[in-house]
C-alpha cells in the first residue's frame, strides 16, 4: 500500500510482513504491531485467577487398629478352627474355598476321576 495519506505513515505488520498505514494497525498485548484484519483479542482464560485449595481433611480421624486373621482361619460358624466341617454330615473338606466331595463316601464319582 504505497499511496500518501496526510499525517500517516507506512509500517510493516509484524504478523504478516505487509506494508500497511500506521492508522490500519492495531497493538497486542504483548507489543506487536498487527494489521486489523490479522488482529487476534487475548483469550479471556488467561484472565482468570485461581481459588485457593484448600488442603486440610474434613473431620479427620485416627488410623483404626489392622486385624488381620490367620491364614486359616475361617469366620463362618459352620467351621472348625482347622478349617474343616463335620465330615459325618456332608461328607465334603473345605480346600481353599472349593468343596470337593469325597467318592468313597458319597458312591458318586469324584471331582479327580
Amino acid at each position: 500500500m504505497t499511496y500518501y495519506k496526510s499525517g500517516d505513515h507506512s509500517v510493516i505488520c509484524d504478523r504478516c510482513g505487509f506494508k500497511v498505514k500506521a492508522s490500519e494497525t492495531r497493538k497486542e498485548w504483548n507489543g506487536l504491531r498487527i494489521c486489523k484484519t490479522h488482529w487476534e483479542p487475548r483469550h479471556p482464560q488467561e484472565f482468570i485467577r485461581g481459588r485457593p485449595d484448600h488442603q486440610a481433611v474434613y473431620d479427620p480421624r485416627p488410623e483404626g487398629i489392622d486385624l488381620f486373621l490367620d491364614p486359616n482361619q475361617v469366620t463362618s460358624t459352620d467351621f472348625t478352627t482347622t478349617g474343616k466341617t463335620d465330615t459325618t454330615d456332608s461328607h465334603a473338606a473345605w480346600d481353599g474355598g472349593l468343596a470337593i466331595w469325597d467318592a468313597a463316601v458319597s458312591g458318586g464319582p469324584s471331582l479327580w476321576d
